[in-house]
């Protein structure tokens, strides 16, 4: 058994948006070029799953 942090989590900031943190280069993570920040709740859990 491993006590490994998973390398995303999703984050809400004060103003009520989402961003999928990435923790191993500690900033929003990026897919296809787009930095996965500013979401909604919806969107932040779909991008972290992909």
């Amino acid at each position: 058994m491993t006590n490994a942090m998973p390398r995303f989590d999703v984050i809400c900031d004060p103003m009520n948006q989402w961003i999928v943190w990435d923790h191993v280069t500690e900033s929003p993570a990026s897919f296809g070029g787009q930095i996965l920040d500013g979401l909604d709740e919806q969107e932040a859990g779909r991008s972290r799953k992909s």
